[in-house]
């Protein structure tokens, strides 16, 4: 009797104690940015696939870096994404981009939901690293998570050159938005 009195209090305790989770990320992401130039008539898109990495999901948190070649950043224009990529991000030496999430509370779904929320992190852009923040949607289905994210960054931060090109300079703000599905 004692003995099915300890498994049966061993096996309540399992969720207590459960394992964290790595969440892999899968190649259905997309990582984009707005660059608004000045004069503001301009906008520059560009865009690549999503990041890559994994994250561990430890009960309903989730901590992690990605990483992005940005060699895959385009813009659609090949003399500006030259320039972009050698002059102003200087990919030679700084080929990656990597987020380094804090953590990010995932909200409790009851089923499959999507739900939106602040989130923030580290990013380490063209050998700067500073704090970024903004807004995740978070959808879940199944046994996946997929993440939009939304945040502001300031060039200047990340001591890039503030790009121009015959008169036209690009803002100091640009605005990237990053999506990926992880799976369980």
């Amino acid at each position: 009797m004692k003995g099915i009195i300890l498994l049966t209090l061993l096996f309540s305790m399992k969720s207590a104690f459960a394992l964290p989770t790595i969440l892999k990320v899968v190649g259905e992401g997309k990582t984009e940015f707005i660059a608004t130039g000045r004069p503001s008539m301009l906008k520059i898109h560009g865009q690549s696939k999503g990041p890559e990495g994994s994250v561990i999901l430890d009960g309903n948190t989730i901590t992690g870096t990605l990483s992005l070649k940005l060699s895959d950043l385009s813009t659609g224009i090949d003399l500006r994404d030259n320039h972009m990529r050698e002059k102003y991000l200087e990919i030679k030496s700084y080929p990656t981009a990597i987020l380094t999430l804090k953590p990010l509370i995932l909200p409790k779904f009851e089923g499959d939901g999507t739900k939106e929320m602040p989130f923030s992190g580290e990013l380490n852009l063209h050998g700067n690293t500073k704090l970024v923040s903004g807004t995740a949607v978070v959808s879940s289905k199944d046994r996946s998570y997929t993440i939009s994210a939304q945040y502001p960054i300031h060039l200047s931060d990340f001591k890039i050159e503030i790009p121009s090109y015959m008169g036209i300079k690009v803002a100091d703000d640009v605005n990237v938005t990053v999506q990926l599905k992880m799976l369980r």
